[in-house]
């Protein structure tokens, strides 16, 4: 997890998460040798949460950063998080699970601060250094990259954030991409999406670590009647972009159809009848990645509609409505127009710069909305 904050559940259950992305941050140093949790903060060998702060300004910077970590942990367990920083290696209780801080990490321009809960694995996982870890998306390395969406205990997607202005944009866009690809893939429904500056001092040296942006986002999951919780469990770099996995804990997410490959993002056709991959790269007047998770649907449609010895163009074709998973689409050829529904079972994407190729698994489904 990298710096989620859970809140109480706002009106008809809906969960109010938010992502502190809490300085104006530098990149990671690409060269850097660094702690194992950054790559997987939440996953098999320990489960935690990342706390940043900025290197540079007035106070104890570092003890900020473990801070942070400590309270985006007790979000994720529902606990009320300490009203102090901890200390390197202090253990703790958050509602009565123990948790430990580990040394924080310092690179490039920040402090980076790890809580997690406490277990053998875990301390022996906050010991370890790796490498940084190098995305290579084309032919699913590292593995999660190409992972199912239901390869977790809670339903998750690999999603990807494109260059931008500064490390805490970048994060921003990660987590907007994240819930973009959840709406159209689980049926999560965000009812509300703000931005709140908190601005302590302005002087020129306590500026950027006392700026703390807050994004709060409510969510829906009618699969459920527990708010679900998001998690950062992986991530690596590549290039100018960012590659992460981000999981929906409380949500369940569908099987792959059967006598798909793993690798079916690298296929031009899948061979099982109903069932096609569509693609998408370049740019949209209007930039979203549901956009272009919509224009990788139709592409797959066009395909379904070749198998079906019908000749349509892509702009022949137009989303109408998305709902739970489900695309609802219009078809319009021969002067006449039929409307076609689509399964998206999967979103993976390629490409090490600039805006990455979006690759969709969908599964046709007989009748109209």
């Amino acid at each position: 997890m990298f710096g989620y904050n859970r809140f109480a559940p706002g009106r008809g259950g809906a969960l109010v998460a938010a992502v502190s992305v809490l300085a104006l941050a530098a990149p990671v140093q690409a060269g850097d040798d660094r702690p194992c949790w950054f790559d997987d903060p939440y996953g098999e060998h320990a489960e935690g949460a990342i706390g940043i702060a900025s290197r540079y300004g007035a106070g104890d910077l570092a003890a900020t950063s473990r801070h942070r970590a400590v309270q985006a942990l007790a979000a994720v367990l529902d606990a009320d998080p300490p009203e102090s920083a901890p200390k390197e290696g202090e253990r703790l209780s958050l509602g009565g699970t123990q948790v430990a801080v580990a040394d924080t990490w310092t690179s490039g321009g920040y402090h980076y601060s790890y809580a997690y809960r406490h277990s053998d694995a875990a301390e022996a996982r906050v010991e370890e250094r790796c490498s940084p870890l190098t995305c290579r998306p084309q032919v699913c390395q590292p593995e999660w990259l190409c992972a199912d969406a239901d390869a977790l205990d809670a339903a998750s997607v690999v999603t990807v954030s494109q260059r931008a202005a500064n490390q805490r944009e970048q994060y921003r866009l990660l987590l907007d991409n994240a819930l973009a690809q959840m709406q159209a893939l689980f049926g999560v429904e965000v009812e509300a999406y703000s931005e709140t500056l908190i601005q302590g001092g302005r002087d020129a040296a306590a500026a950027i670590p006392r700026l703390i942006d807050r994004e709060q986002t409510q969510l829906e999951y009618a699969g459920s009647d527990e708010p679900p919780v998001l998690l950062l469990t992986d991530q690596c770099a590549v290039g100018d972009l960012i590659y992460a996995r981000v999981a929906l804990q409380g949500a369940e997410a569908p099987a792959r159809p059967s006598g798909v490959p793993a690798n079916w993002h690298e296929e031009v056709t899948i061979g099982e009848r109903g069932i096609a991959v569509g693609r998408f790269s370049g740019y949209l007047s209007v930039d979203l990645l549901s956009s272009k998770i919509d224009r990788a649907v139709e592409h797959g449609l066009v395909q379904l509609a070749q198998e079906e010895g019908v000749e349509i163009e892509q702009e022949a074709v137009q989303i109408q409505d998305r709902r739970g998973g489900t695309f609802y689409a219009e078809a319009t050829y021969a002067g006449t127009q039929e409307q076609l529904r689509a399964q998206l079972h999967g979103v993976r994407f390629t490409g090490t710069r600039g805006e990455p190729e979006v690759h969709v698994l969908i599964e046709q489904l007989d009748g109209g909305p």
